[in-house]
This record gives C-alpha cells, sequence and structure tokens, in this order.
C-alpha cells in the first residue's frame, strides 16, 4: 500500500461570485490550503490523484436529471445578472458560467479518493475540492453546495466494490441534510454527524438534525456556543468511536469542514486545528486506516488552513502538538451527549454499556437517575419561511446574510495586518453568533411571555452599521426575529431598549425608524 493521497485540481477555483467578491465559499479557500501545504513540503510527500468529472450517471445516485439539466443552462447564461436571477430559486448558491462543471470536478475527485482508498492504492487519502456538497440533496443545491459530493462518493464505491459498510464521519458545524436525505435508502452506508443544532434554531432548521432521530443517520447536536477541544475530545470517545469500532466499516469517508474552528464567524465554536488533527487519527483506528477526508466548510483563514495542515498530518503520520485541556465540560453539552448515549442505548451495545455504566455511577452516589431530556424543535417557523422565500424567488444570493463591505472589512472594523488582530477583528463577528446562541445554556422550560420584548441596538459601536439584531427575551419559545436583508443570521439577545419599535403580536413585522431595516417576526410553536 502507497502513500497518503491528495486531490486538487486548479480547475475548482473558477467557480467563484461574481456578484459578491465577499461571499464566504470562495476560491480563496482552496488555494490558501493548497499554497500551506506547499510551502509546508507536504505535497511532495503525498501521491497525486488525477481529478476527472463525475459523469451524470454517478450524479444520478443522489440527484435527479431535472437539476442537471437546470443547472446546465448556467453555463449559456449572458451575464452575472442573469445568474444571480437564477440563483434565486435555490438557497444561498451562486452559479458562473463554470460552476457546474467545476461540481462534476468536485464529486469526481471525491469519487477518485474514495476509489484509491477502497482499492488500496492509497493508505489514505485527503480530497481538496470546492464546490462543498454535504448540505445538497436531491434537486435542491443549498448552503453552498451543488452536488452531494460526499454522498455520491460514498454510493458509488458501494455499487462498485460491493462494499457492505461505508462509514460517514461529518464534522462540519452545519448540519448535513443534505447527506441525511440522500443516503437514507442505503443500508450499506451510516452516517454520524457533530453539529450546531442549537434547540432547531439554527439553519437548517431541521428536527431531524437531533439525537432522537431514527434511521441511518446518528446525530450529536451541539446546543451551545464556545465548544472547544474538550466537548469534540469527549463525543470521539465516548460516543462516535465506540460506534465506529462496533460498526467495522471497510471504508471512511469524512466530510471535513473545518467551520467549527476557534474564529470562523459560521460556527460559534473553539476548536483548534490540533484537535482537528487528532480527531483524523483517532478515525485512523478504525477500519484499517483506510480514511478519506473530502473537504467541506471553514471560513476563517487562519484556522482553516491550520486545521487542513493538521488532518493532512494526521494522515502522513506526523506528531501532532498536544492538546492542553483544562477547562471542565460545558454542562449543556454533556447533557446532548447523555441523550445521544441513551437515545442510542437500544441499537448499540457500546451504548447500553456506557448508559449502564453511568447508571451503576449515579446509582453508587445515591444521585437521581437522569432520565432522557425531551427533545426540543423551534426551528418549524423558521424553515416554512426559508421555504417560502426560495418557492417566490423573492431573495437573491447576497442577501442571505450580512457580510462585510469588502474582503478588507468587518463593518466599520478594519482588518489590520497580523495573525492576531485578524482573529480579533474576525472574533467580533463570532460575537453575534455566540450571543446569540448563549440563549440555549438556559434550562429549557417555558412558555411564551408575549409583551416582555427587548430591542438590542448597537452591540458595539462600529461592529454592526445602521443594522441591530433583535430576538425574544429569555425564552427560547416566542418569536425570533432577523432584518428583512439578513434571513440567515438571526440572533436571540437579553435586555436594551424597545424605545421606538412597534411589536405586531402573533407575527408580522416589527419596525424602527427609516435608517434600520424592518424585521420579520417569526411565531415559534
Amino acid at each position: 500500500m502507497s502513500s497518503t493521497g491528495v486531490v486538487y485540481d486548479q480547475r475548482h477555483e473558477l467557480h467563484k461570485c461574481l456578484w459578491d467578491e465577499t461571499f464566504p465559499e470562495n476560491p480563496e479557500r482552496l488555494f490558501a490550503v493548497c499554497d500551506r501545504l506547499k510551502n509546508r513540503g507536504l505535497f511532495e510527500r503525498t501521491t497525486l490523484i488525477e481529478c476527472k468529472p463525475a459523469t451524470e450517471e454517478q450524479i444520478l445516485l443522489c440527484h435527479p436529471s431535472s437539476l442537471l439539466e437546470k443547472l446546465k443552462e448556467s453555463r449559456n447564461a449572458p451575464d452575472a445578472e442573469a445568474l444571480e436571477n437564477a440563483c434565486k430559486q435555490f438557497e444561498e448558491i451562486y452559479l458562473t458560467q463554470d460552476s457546474f462543471d467545476c461540481a462534476l470536478l468536485a464529486v469526481g475527485g471525491a469519487i477518485e479518493a474514495a476509489r484509491a482508498v477502497a482499492t488500496g492504492k492509497c493508505r489514505n487519502a485527503f480530497a481538496i475540492i470546492r464546490p462543498p456538497g454535504h448540505h445538497s440533496y436531491e434537486a435542491n443545491p443549498n448552503g453552498f453546495c451543488i452536488f452531494n459530493n460526499i454522498a455520491i462518493a460514498a454510493k458509488q464505491v458501494v455499487k462498485e466494490f460491493d462494499l457492505k459498510r461505508v462509514l460517514i464521519v461529518d464534522v462540519d458545524i452545519h448540519a448535513p441534510q443534505g447527506t441525511l436525505r440522500s443516503i437514507a435508502d442505503s443500508e450499506q452506508i451510516l452516517l454520524i454527524s457533530i453539529h450546531n443544532y442549537m434547540g432547531g434554531a439554527i439553519w437548517p432548521f431541521m428536527k431531524e438534525t437531533n439525537f432522537d432521530y431514527d434511521g441511518n443517520t446518528i446525530n450529536v447536536p451541539l446546543n451551545a456556543p464556545g465548544l472547544s477541544d474538550a466537548e469534540y475530545l469527549a463525543a470521539f470517545q465516548h460516543f462516535i468511536i465506540p460506534i465506529a469500532i462496533e460498526y467495522n466499516p471497510q471504508l471512511i469517508l469524512v466530510s471535513a469542514g473545518f467551520d467549527a474552528g476557534l474564529g470562523d464567524p459560521l460556527g460559534g465554536q473553539k476548536v483548534t486545528p490540533a484537535c482537528f488533527g487528532h480527531l483524523t487519527r483517532m478515525l485512523m483506528g478504525v477500519a484499517e486506516g483506510k480514511v478519506c477526508l473530502i473537504l467541506e466548510g471553514g471560513y476563517f483563514k487562519a484556522s482553516f488552513i491550520e486545521s487542513a495542515e493538521m488532518s493532512l498530518r494526521a494522515l502522513l503520520g506526523d506528531p501532532l502538538p498536544l492538546l492542553h485541556i483544562h477547562q471542565r465540560l460545558c454542562p449543556t453539552f454533556i447533557e446532548s451527549l447523555r441523550c445521544c448515549i441513551s437515545h442510542q442505548a437500544k441499537r448499540w451495545k457500546c451504548c447500553a454499556s456506557t448508559l449502564n455504566l453511568l447508571q451503576q455511577q449515579q446509582t453508587a452516589s445515591d444521585s437521581e437517575i437522569a432520565s432522557m431530556s425531551l427533545s426540543i424543535f423551534v426551528g418549524q417557523p423558521i424553515f416554512e419561511h426559508f421555504e417560502r422565500i426560495i418557492r417566490d424567488r423573492r431573495c437573491s444570493t447576497r442577501n442571505w446574510f450580512p457580510r462585510p463591505r469588502s474582503p478588507h472589512s468587518l463593518g466599520d472594523v478594519q482588518l489590520l495586518s497580523g495573525r492576531t488582530s485578524e482573529m480579533n477583528a474576525v472574533l467580533c463577528v463570532a460575537f453575534l453568533l455566540v450571543v446569540a446562541f448563549a440563549v440555549f445554556l438556559q434550562p429549557v422550560n417555558c412558555s411564551p411571555v408575549k409583551g416582555e420584548w427587548r430591542m438590542a441596538s448597537k452591540l458595539s459601536e462600529g461592529m454592526v452599521k445602521k443594522r441591530s439584531v433583535y430576538g425574544p427575551y429569555k425564552h427560547l419559545q416566542g418569536y425570533a426575529f432577523m432584518p428583512k436583508k439578513s434571513y440567515g443570521m438571526w440572533s436571540h439577545l437579553p435586555d436594551s431598549r424597545r424605545e421606538g419599535f412597534n411589536f405586531v403580536d402573533g407575527g408580522g413585522f416589527m419596525k424602527s425608524d427609516n435608517e434600520n431595516p424592518s424585521l420579520f417576526a417569526l411565531p415559534v410553536q
């Protein structure tokens, strides 16, 4: 068996947003990763796997022919305006004349990497491809994803090599609703995902991504911001790896998203690059080390490229930096993990054993045996609102969530030179997400309290210019608000003032003065 394989093709960089240079998923992501790996001398230690475009037959493993025909039309679009209008029928994607071919190339790259590992041509592999894929399903490209690269690759190797057990592990911070739905009909594939859930009040707003989903997908939902190496290692050591060992896969495919990394503006968590390397190394102890990483998200350059490097170093067998864990596990995370173990105990012997041990410890200490928490889902009205937006073609790609006015500024906060200053500036934006999710740290035993609405004005001078983020006061249940031009970035914030605002009870609009956008008030059941 030869060395670690790498898939990379410069043609992936042709996929770029023509009307919004600040779009988070951009060619710079791929260029930055490859530049780092080349400069560190890692590429020369790997085997380059040729990247071939996927065939239409392979795409049809997960997507209908109607989507193929619709996306082919982008090749002949006359200009950027026509392309932007075409994207209104989808949720948060963009297209250029080259995007369809780039998407075929991304799927093909994932397939070739999986093939190389499945056949033993390479010990393991890293497919450095874009656009990402784990959100796309059926005729619904979304969330920066056109085709579901990893799901198609999994189905292809199952079909081609008659594999009986393929494990997909998704560490991207966003729930892989596309992969979940794409493999639902495949008995030979198991998906385990650890992702932000926040009571269902974060995109993609699907209750199927909670711990109590039954099927060939196992979820580890995260219900608190600021989780770090300790929580991710605990999830792997006590839940994900034991299930993987019991499942005994013949091949492991990893949706390697690094947006749970420290400083990522779309993640809100604090996983270090070294930890991503250790998570990869832990997976290499299963399936005889046949692990194939397939790139997904990651939108803060400093941690994104470092995480990719650490992951490749793990595949190469290099020593990894020691992790220094000093803090206690987040109580909310412990609750989530306990729910996962309790729910999966009926299916997996390892979970039943762990649950039995926990109950014995509680009995020995005379503490009350905790029962599994109720499943909480507050995202249905927001999900339905997104669906209406797409159906009515009312939202162009550039308006899904607020972004900086130029690649070098975040609101009025200028990015200074140097890694530390860059990290601090982006963490300011990530603060929006942290505050938004903090409400979920509270015990949920409440009912809507109408009328107790507060307006959070400026979070800090210059961070948000002529735009404020709004939310309910101390309650998960009630209402969620988001700026009219910022559907995807909404927040729960306690306290501050409410002068000058008119709240329409039961839904509708809350309006401010002329300088601030109108808000949609979404009733939460």
